[in-house]
């Protein structure tokens, strides 16, 4: 008899060259795979050894496990899955995107198979230029079909549900949505040499937000969050009381474009402005910024019961132009800053928890006693380039807006939880959406501004 030829895989495994056909994979695949428990977004981690090299994912049971030679624990699940009415043959390394059959471990080509093709999307989203010039577009999940909007998707923490991490969530959402910065992490490269893990996450998480195929209408922060925990020392967790969006929007900014000349231009190109700092002699000095900061009127304490008429109300475009376009110093800054140039996208920033007030009961009880002065503002508003560039105009259009909506504590000793939410506008369809955690509704843009707003970001049209 001829012996059949045989070959070695990438990890030593011998594994024949013959191919399962399609037609009797076919009659397969509803025995073997079942989404309901299938989920890529867990952490890349053998569920026995907890290595994180060479995982596969269990089609039928949705566990991950390491290897397929014979004493591994993926091999041996298939040998001991055959007791149950189901046996779990079919896996998917989640790194190759390669689905095997155990344990014959023989490789399965997944051509003219729409669902498996799908599965592989779900892992990792490939995308074009061309592709990306058509989103935001309609999709359906795979699991139970649901419509979904790419882009407009709610993120989880996963396996941290002992943790704060809606802070991190909208900033991951808001630079999602800054195109520049989107296009670059949906084109990026894991294998092109970066040299940057945090990059290499970052970038998976925005091509989930944007992909047209997953398994669920969300995703999950647990990569990120557990690279943080184990990298950066929960650098990004120990916010203390406030877990600061805007702390972890510079932070994010500052680490990408650390030795990194392509992902810093497109951050430069995108979001740096410029001002010019007023110091004494009038003597100035040119400064670059990320966000502009802006500090709202200080509002008294109200009685409990209070309504939004007893709040305090400015309007933006009036605060933006008293504190960078003004000649004159305002006697309640200590230092003055004029614009000089505007970038393409501004971030505004909107301090309600003034740490330069030097009360004791504030510091105890920062969110309690926080500013809760009302912002007004419209989706669209006008700037000049710079102060000395008056007849320059530009026309800024609203493009995500974070918020802040406080759960108070039965607890009076304890200080009061932040819930952060991000309303994100769809340009297509000229609709606005509020995400939280997995949650996405279409919200009225009139009532917005009645929000404790804290981070915006504004993309110039003009």
């Amino acid at each position: 008899m001829r012996e059949r030829k045989r070959r070695l895989s990438d990890n030593g495994v011998v594994v024949s060259d013959k191919k399962v056909k399609v037609d009797s994979l076919t009659n397969e695949l509803k025995k073997n795979i079942n989404l309901q428990k299938v989920d890529f977004d867990l952490p890349l981690q053998c569920s026995v050894s907890h290595s994180t090299c060479d995982v596969y994912c269990c089609l039928q049971c949705g566990k991950y496990f390491q290897g397929r030679h014979q004493q591994s624990p993926a091999f041996q699940h298939s040998i001991a899955s055959r007791k149950d009415s189901l046996a779990h043959n079919l896996y998917i390394n989640l790194e190759t995107r390669k689905f095997y059959w155990l344990p014959r471990n023989v490789q399965i080509n997944p051509k003219g198979i729409d669902l498996l093709l799908q599965l592989q999307c779900c892992i990792r989203a490939s995308f074009t230029t061309d592709k990306i010039r058509g989103f935001p577009i309609l999709c359906h999940d795979i699991v139970d079909k649901r419509e979904y909007t790419n882009g407009f998707i709610g993120i989880n923490g996963n396996n941290h549900s002992s943790l704060h991490t809606d802070h991190i969530s909208v900033i991951i959402l808001q630079l999602a949505h800054i195109n520049p910065i989107r296009d670059y992490f949906l084109l990026h490269q894991d294998d092109n040499g970066s040299r940057s893990e945090l990059i290499d996450i970052v970038s998976l998480i925005i091509k989930r937000i944007w992909s047209p195929t997953l398994l669920r209408p969300h995703v999950s922060s647990s990569e990120l969050i557990d690279h943080l925990m184990v990298k950066y020392n929960s650098v990004l967790l120990k916010g203390g009381h406030l877990y600061n969006p805007r702390t972890v929007l510079i932070w994010l900014i500052n680490k990408l474009i650390q030795n990194n000349t392509e992902v810093s231009k497109v951050f430069m190109q995108s979001c740096q402005g410029q001002l010019r700092q007023q110091l004494e002699s009038n003597r100035t000095k040119q400064i670059s910024f990320w966000n502009l900061t802006l500090n709202l009127p200080r509002s008294s304490f109200f009685k409990d019961g209070r309504n939004v008429n007893d709040l305090l109300q400015v309007n933006l475009g009036a605060l933006i132009k008293e504190k960078f376009y003004s000649i004159i110093a305002n006697e309640n800054d200590s230092t003055t800053y004029q614009m000089e140039r505007l970038p393409k996208y501004l971030i505004i920033y909107f301090n309600r928890y003034d740490t330069a007030i030097n009360n004791t009961i504030k510091e105890m009880f920062p969110i309690r006693n926080r500013n809760q002065t009302i912002v007004e503002f419209s989706t669209e508003m006008n700037l000049s380039n710079s102060i000395t560039q008056s007849k320059l105009k530009y026309c800024y259009k609203l493009q995500s807006n974070v918020i802040s909506q406080v759960k108070s504590n039965s607890d009076i000793s304890k200080d009061d939880t932040n819930l952060w939410k991000i309303q994100l506008f769809n340009q297509k369809t000229k609709e606005w959406f509020e995400i939280h955690d997995i949650k996405c509704n279409k919200i009225d843009p009139e009532l917005m501004f009645l929000k404790e707003t804290y981070l915006q970001v504004w993309e110039r049209s003009s």
